[in-house]
C-alpha cells in the first residue's frame, strides 16, 4: 500500500522535478506535490505544511540554503533534502549546518526513497523525543509547583529528588535532602513495628496510605497524611517510590482541640445543673441530658420514642396547670423567634424555672429551641421561709413592745393584789378575791412570756435535761388541761433523750401543741406523745433546707383531729393566725413552738391530712452525756425589811406609787423619780443618803437603766443598784451580766420577791 506524501518540489526545471518525482513513486509513495522556484512562492506553499522538501541547490532567483534556512528560522521541522549536480563536499556540510537533512547528486537518485524514509522516521523520533522532554518539563513543574512535598527515593530509601514543598515542610535545602535516607526524618513517636508494616506494603507493591509524625530539621515534630506509591521502572522489577506528602499538624490540633472542647461541653451539658432539651423546628426532641429526664422523671421508653408528640403528651400530664403548660409551648412555637421564661409547678411539688429560646445555626437560620428547666423548689422555700422570718420579726417588735408595756400594768395589779393581802381586816370573801387577781396575774403574766419567746426577748434558759423525764413531769397538767375524752398515749424512748435546753420552754412546747391537739379534737379522740433518736448524714440533709447532718431527738405529736387544710398549712406559724372562732384562741400557740424550736437551733416537720389528723415532729440537737448543768431555786419566803433609803426610778406612775408604798411598809425610805434625768437631780440632793437604786432599764428621756447605773456607779462604786424590766434579764447583753433575784427583777414580780431581792443586795 503506498504512502501518501505531501512534497514541496524547488526546482527551476520542470522535468527535473517530474523525474524526482517518478523516483518517489518507485520507492511505494503516494505523493502530492506542488513545484515552486521563486522565494515567494516557496513561503506561500510552506505555510501549507508539506510532510517534506525537495530543493535544487542553485536556483536563478533563489536557492536551497536560504530555503532550508527560512524553514528553520519559522520553527518546522519540515525534513529537507538537498538535490543537486554540483554540489562539492564542502558545499554539502556547509548546507548540513544550516539544517539540511540530506543530500543526493542529480542523477544518482536511486537512494532517494531511503532517504525518505530515513528522515521521515527521524523527525517522527525527534516528535517522540520533544512531546516527552515536554511531558518531563510540564511534570516537573507540577512537582515543583506541588502544595504537597514530593520525595523521590531508590528502593533503599536514598532521596533522589524532592520539590520545593517539601524543603518548605521539612526545613531541609534540597541540596542537604538529596543522598540521604528517608530515615533521617523519623520522630521516634512509632515502634518498630509500624515501620516494618510500612516497608512490607511497598515491597509487595501496595500503596501504603496513612499517618505519620515525622521530625523536621529544627527538631519540631510535624504530622503528615502520606501516600508511598511503589514504581516498576520495567513493570516488573520495583526500582523507585515516590511519596506524597501533606502538612496535618495543624488540622490534627484542631481535631485535637475539637475533640477536647466537645467533650468539655458533653460533660457540662450532662453535670449541668439544669435539665436541657433541644428539638428541632416541628418540637422533635434532638438532644436531652441526663438531668431533664430525671426532672420530669421521663421513662427511658418515652425518652427514646421518635414519636416526639408521645413524650410532650406525657410532660404535659405531669404539671399542676396543663392547660396552661400546653399554651405556652404552643405560643412559643408560634413564634419562634422569641424567648420565653416563667415557673411551672409539678403535680409532685418540684417549682421548675423555665427558659426557652430559638437556636440557630452558623448561618443564622433558624435550627429549633432549646428548653432549660431549673428546680428551684428549695430557693422558693427559703424565700418563703425568709419573708416568713421577716413577717415574724416585724410582728414580734410590736409583740414586745406590747408585752413590756402589759407587764408594767400586771406588775401594777400584782402589786395592789400583794398590798391587799397584807390587810388585817380582809373577809374570807375579800381574801379569795384577792388571790384570784393573783391567779389572774400570773396566767397573764404567762401569756406576755409566750410573746416574749415569739419576739425573742424571752431568751433561753438552758440547762442539760432529759426530755422523757420533763414529759412525765407534766403529765398530770396534761391531763387536767386536756379533758378526760381524749385518751392520751404515751411512748417514750427506752433510753434517755438529753438536751440541753430551756425547761419551761419545753413545757410551754408540749403544753403548746397538746391544747392544739386538743381542739381539734372537740368530740374526743387520741393524742400521743412520742421520743425518739434521730441519725442524719450529709445526703439526707441534703434533701432538705432544714436537715442538718448530726443526732438529733424527735419530739413526736399526734392527734387523730380534723387535719389542717393544704391551703392554711403554710400560715399555722404566723402569728396571730388561726382558724378557731373567735375568742377560742390567740393565734400564739404554734408561733411561740416555732420560735422556742428555732431558739434551740431545731426544726419542725408537720403531716396532716384532713379528717385523718395532725403529726407535729420537733428534731432538736441531741447531747450524748449530761454537762451538769442545773437549775437554780429562786423561791421567796420571807418578808424581810430596813431602815435604808432607796431611790425608786420608774416611768409608770401607778407601778411607781405601788411600789414606793410597798416598800415604805417595810420600812424603808423611799425616794422616787419618773425618768433618769429626774433621778441626777434626787441623787445630787442626796447623794450621802441613798444606799440603793432600784430602776427600770427601759425610760424616756433620753437616759436608760443602764447608763443611769453606770453613772451613778462611777459617782459612789459602793451604791447598790437593783434593775427592772418586762423583759429578761439577758436582753441587756453579755457585757452587761444581770441575774434574775440578784441584781434584776422581771415584771411582774411579786411583793415577796422585791423584798427578798432588795434586802439580799443590801446585805451583800
Amino acid at each position: 500500500m503506498e504512502t501518501p506524501l505531501r512534497i514541496l518540489v524547488l526546482e527551476d526545471k520542470a522535468s527535473e522535478a517530474e523525474m524526482l518525482i517518478r523516483d518517489v513513486k518507485r520507492a511505494g509513495f503516494n505523493p502530492e506535490w506542488r513545484r515552486v522556484e521563486t522565494e515567494a512562492d516557496f513561503l506561500m506553499e510552506l505555510a501549507k505544511a508539506p510532510d517534506l522538501i525537495l530543493s535544487d541547490y542553485s536556483l536563478p532567483h533563489f536557492d536551497g540554503l536560504r530555503a532550508v534556512a527560512l524553514v528553520r528560522e519559522r520553527g518546522l521541522d519540515t525534513p529537507f533534502i538537498l538535490v543537486s549536480g554540483t554540489l562539492g563536499e564542502e558545499a554539502a556540510v556547509e548546507a548540513m549546518k544550516f539544517g539540511v537533512d540530506d543530500y543526493l547528486m542529480k542523477g544518482r537518485t536511486v537512494r532517494l526513497g531511503l532517504a525518505i524514509r530515513r528522515v521521515l522516521e527521524e523527525k517522527r523520533l525527534r516528535g517522540e523525543r520533544n512531546r516527552a522532554e515536554r511531558q518531563n518539563l510540564i511534570q516537573a513543574q507540577a512537582l515543583e509547583a506541588a502544595a504537597n512535598a514530593i520525595v523521590i527515593t531508590d528502593r533503599q530509601g536514598k532521596i533522589l529528588s524532592v520539590n520545593q514543598a517539601f524543603t518548605t515542610l521539612t526545613g531541609y535545602s534540597r541540596e542537604e535532602a538529596l543522598g540521604q535516607n528517608s530515615s533521617v526524618f523519623r520522630s521516634g513517636t512509632h515502634d518498630a513495628s509500624f515501620y516494618r508494616h510500612l516497608w512490607e506494603t511497598v515491597l509487595n507493591g501496595k500503596v501504603w496510605q496513612g499517618e505519620i509524625t515525622n521530625r523536621r530539621k529544627d527538631g519540631t515534630l510535624c504530622d503528615e497524611e502520606m501516600t508511598i506509591t511503589p514504581i516498576r521502572a520495567d513493570g516488573v522489577e520495583i526500582t523507585h517510590f515516590i511519596a506524597v506528602k501533606q502538612d496535618v499538624t495543624d488540622r490534627k490540633r484542631a481535631e485535637k482541640e475539637l475533640r477536647w472542647r466537645t467533650a468539655l461541653i458533653e460533660a457540662q451539658f450532662e453535670s449541668s445543673i439544669d435539665g436541657i432539651l433541644v428539638v428541632d423546628r416541628s418540637g422533635k426532641r434532638i438532644l436531652q441530658n441526663r438531668l431533664m429526664g430525671e426532672l420530669w422523671k421521663i421513662p427511658q421508653s418515652v425518652a427514646e420514642d421518635e414519636d416526639d408528640s408521645k413524650q410532650v403528651r406525657f410532660v404535659t400530664g405531669l404539671v399542676k396547670n396543663p392547660k396552661q403548660f400546653a399554651e405556652k409551648v404552643a405560643d412559643l412555637y408560634a413564634h419562634p423567634d422569641d424567648v420565653g421564661r416563667d415557673e411551672i409547678e409539678l403535680l409532685e411539688g418540684t417549682i421548675l424555672d423555665r427558659y426557652s429560646a430559638p437556636v440557630r445555626d452558623t448561618h443564622g437560620n433558624l435550627y429549633g429551641r432549646i428548653w432549660v428547666f431549673r428546680d428551684i423548689t428549695a430557693r422558693r422555700r427559703l424565700e418563703q421561709q425568709f419573708l416568713q422570718s421577716q413577717k415574724m420579726e416585724a410582728i414580734g417588735q410590736l409583740a414586745s413592745g406590747v408585752a413590756h408595756d402589759f407587764n408594767n400594768i400586771l406588775a401594777v395589779i400584782q402589786m395592789q393584789a400583794s398590798l391587799l393581802k397584807c390587810g388585817e381586816n380582809l373577809s374570807p370573801e375579800q381574801n379569795e378575791l384577792t388571790d384570784g387577781i393573783g391567779e389572774a396575774v400570773q396566767r397573764a403574766a404567762a401569756l406576755t412570756r409566750q410573746l416574749l419567746l415569739f419576739s425573742r426577748k424571752e431568751v433561753v434558759r438552758e440547762q442539760d435535761l432529759d426530755l422523757n423525764r420533763s414529759i412525765e413531769s407534766m403529765m398530770r397538767m396534761l391531763l387536767r388541761t386536756i379533758g378526760a375524752d381524749i385518751e392520751i398515749q404515751l411512748k417514750l424512748a427506752g433510753r434517755p433523750m438529753l438536751l440541753n435546753a430551756d425547761p419551761g420552754m419545753m413545757d410551754q412546747v408540749l403544753l403548746n401543741l397538746a391544747v392544739n391537739a386538743r381542739d381539734a379534737m372537740p368530740k374526743g379522740g387520741q393524742l400521743a406523745i412520742e421520743t425518739s433518736g434521730a441519725e442524719f448524714d450529709g445526703p439526707a440533709a441534703s434533701h432538705s433546707a432544714q436537715i442538718r447532718p448530726g443526732s438529733f431527738v424527735c419530739l413526736s405529736v399526734s392527734d387523730t383531729g380534723c387535719g389542717i387544710p393544704t391551703e392554711v398549712m403554710s400560715k399555722i406559724f404566723e402569728p396571730f393566725f388561726t382558724t378557731k372562732e373567735v375568742g377560742k384562741g390567740t393565734g400564739l400557740g404554734l408561733a411561740t413552738v416555732f420560735g422556742i424550736v428555732q431558739q434551740h437551733h431545731g426544726w419542725i416537720n408537720v403531716d396532716s391530712e384532713v379528717g385523718q389528723g395532725t403529726t407535729f415532729r420537733i428534731y432538736l440537737p441531741r447531747l450524748a452525756k449530761l454537762s451538769g448543768k442545773t437549775s437554780h431555786d429562786t423561791t421567796v419566803t420571807t418578808l424581810p425589811g430596813g431602815k435604808e433609803t432607796l431611790l425608786l426610778v420608774e416611768d409608770e406612775p401607778a407601778l411607781c406609787a405601788m411600789v414606793q408604798v410597798s416598800l415604805s411598809r417595810l420600812g424603808y425610805q423611799v425616794l422616787d423619780a419618773a425618768n433618769g434625768i429626774e433621778a441626777l437631780a434626787v441623787w445630787k440632793e442626796h447623794c450621802d443618803e441613798i444606799q440603793l437604786v432600784l430602776t427600770d432599764m427601759v425610760m424616756p428621756g433620753g437616759m436608760n437603766g443602764i447608763e443611769l447605773g453606770a453613772q451613778l456607779l462611777k459617782e459612789n462604786p459602793k451604791l447598790k443598784v437593783i434593775y427592772t424590766s418586762g423583759y429578761s434579764a439577758e436582753v441587756a447583753g453579755k457585757d452587761f451580766p444581770l441575774k434574775e433575784g440578784v441584781n434584776f427583777l422581771n415584771k411582774p414580780y411579786q411583793r415577796a420577791k422585791l423584798a427578798q431581792t432588795v434586802r439580799a443586795m443590801l446585805d451583800a
